[in-house]
């Protein structure tokens, strides 16, 4: 790279044998050589003196003195020529990454790019013309590159090498671990840090006949919020709950539509449902355009939450505001021809997908999937776990909890559930709702 003009003061200081700021042996070089350059007029080989005599001792020529003198800064610059080609040949020494190509993946451990689909193990240039000895031993050099890595190196194809073959993948045989991947809620290290669902929210919010909890169902924790109380302190008695889209969670009693405010921790009751015989209602789920489906029985109604979405918007939380609002159901649909009953919740996926747990069954609850339009079911099979009172999903999963305190996951394709995790009778959950964030 071309040096930049040097200051009239640097220059000076370098006259006078000083080092300027800015001095450097590779900055210097150029100015070095013009002391060193070897004589090319012929008056440069002029004797200064009288030339000394040959000695009588000998008869060996001896060489003339301006000759050595002369040769002496020739040498001089030759080694700083070599000097100079050792330590100023880069600016940097520090390693870099390399960067491979598309049918290459990088081996961390010794910074270099291999094959990603393994070698020939044939000889790559086909030489046949070089002989070599049949009795030499061929032993190979360990500090050699590397193996070329075969297929089996990157088992699941996220293109991260495993640490067996010098990468960094700490889990080959899943495609979401790798260095540099999403952090996702799935109770792993997907980031092969160490850290386990770091920077995500992982949990969703269930509550018992008194008071309001996020469960996450990686760690099998449930953290208390909140009691479930209004502006007087007196309890709600909440039969399920569930997140509208805009983030606000509401609750459903007997009769009334609540909605949590969550920055004083009451519950404000915003409209009262009881416009039409709905029956007995245990189960609330709130789609992804913000329509309201209450289960009652062996029917489900549809609520339309609009107005109440333009009060909150207009007036917060405040109570008074909602003092009038009557909301009276869109509709009433039969859940699979009187077959089904709900046992205690309903939820819509991020498929918009509606499902319902059933107590037909005496012995155990079943996952029913069920049309909102026209009111068809589809029996997923049976869970084998009873009174499932709150359904969550989340995360790609289907998440179950019970009067009795366990925590499961259910197979949404056959409706099978498997406990991940038992709170004891002392978390007797009556409903679940998703977080925004899931």
């Amino acid at each position: 790279m071309r040096q930049p003009r040097r200051s009239h003061s640097a220059r000076a200081a370098d006259d006078q044998g000083q080092a300027s700021p800015r001095s450097h042996l590779c900055d210097i070089a150029p100015k070095s050589r013009q002391h060193f350059l070897f004589p090319t007029s012929p008056a440069s080989f002029r004797a200064v003196g009288p030339r000394p005599k040959p000695s009588v001792a000998t008869n060996i020529p001896q060489r003339p003195p301006m000759m050595r003198s002369s040769l002496a800064p020739l040498l001089a610059l030759l080694l700083l020529t070599s000097a100079l080609l050792v330590g100023c040949g880069s600016d940097s020494t520090a390693s870099t990454t390399p960067t491979c190509s598309a049918d290459e993946l990088l081996d961390q451990q010794a910074n270099a790019c291999v094959p990603r689909n393994g070698g020939d193990e044939s000889d790559a240039g086909d030489d046949n013309d070089t002989d070599i000895a049949p009795d030499v031993d061929l032993e190979p050099d360990a500090d050699d590159e590397p193996d070329t890595p075969g297929p089996e190196c990157d088992a699941d194809n996220d293109g991260v090498l495993s640490y067996a073959c010098g990468g960094a993948d700490c889990n080959d045989n899943d495609p979401f671990t790798y260095p540099g991947a999403i952090e996702i809620c799935d109770g792993k290290d997907n980031t092969c840090n160490g850290l386990i669902d770091e920077g995500v929210s992982c949990s969703f919010f269930a509550h018992t006949s008194d008071g309001l909890y996020s469960i996450n169902p990686f760690e099998g924790t449930a953290d208390r919020e909140s009691d479930l109380v209004d502006w007087d302190g007196n309890l709600v008695r909440l039969l399920d709950i569930d997140t509208h889209p805009n983030g606000v969670l509401f609750g459903v009693t007997r009769n009334d539509l609540y909605a949590f405010y969550d920055a004083e921790n009451v519950w404000i009751r915003v409209a009262w449902m009881g416009g039409a015989d709905i029956g007995e209602p245990n189960g609330l789920a709130i789609d992804g355009f913000g329509t309201a489906y209450v289960t009652a029985e062996n029917s489900f109604l549809k609520f339309d939450l609009a107005e109440v979405e333009a009060l909150l918007n207009e007036y917060g939380f405040d109570e008074m505001a909602f003092d009038d609002l009557v909301l009276s159901p869109e509709e009433i649909i039969v859940t699979g021809d009187d077959t089904y009953i709900s046992s205690g919740d309903c939820v819509v996926n991020k498929q918009n997908t509606f499902y319902m747990t059933s107590k037909h069954d005496r012995e155990q609850d079943h996952l029913v999937e069920i049309d909102r339009s026209t009111g068809d079911a589809i029996n997923r099979g049976p869970t084998g776990f009873d009174r499932i009172y709150g359904l969550t999903a989340g995360w790609s999963k289907l998440f179950g909890i019970t009067s009795s305190g366990e925590l499961l996951e259910i197979n949404a394709a056959d409706g099978s559930a498997e406990l991940i995790h038992d709170f004891g009778d002392s978390k007797r959950w009556y409903g679940s709702a998703s977080t925004p964030q899931r």
